[in-house]
């Protein structure tokens, strides 16, 4: 969370510069807390995917940045299956 602060000013800009860019926008940042349970942290991004035709995806990667269970087992039957992390660094 602070470090999302500290770069909005720059991504506000760089959506500004940039309205076609890839880079998901994000709406919001929320903390949800309940009785018995540790705060969790929410992030509301827009979807990067706004393709005219299925035939422009070569491939879908869900980047989240770790590697603790990131990684699609099966292989990618189609183009617009979501890879994750792992089979980013394995391509």
């Amino acid at each position: 969370m602070i470090f999302l602060e500290s770069i909005l000013p720059q991504l506000y800009k760089h959506f500004k510069e940039n309205p076609k860019s890839l880079l998901a926008r994000i709406y919001g940042v929320y903390s949800v807390s309940m009785k018995g349970q540790a705060s969790v942290n929410l992030i509301l991004m827009g979807n990067t995917l706004k393709f005219k035709s299925k035939d422009d995806i070569f491939r879908i990667y869900d980047i989240k940045g770790s590697r603790v269970a990131r990684e699609v087992k099966t292989k990618a039957a189609k183009p617009t299956t979501t890879l994750k992390d792992i089979n980013f660094f394995k391509n």
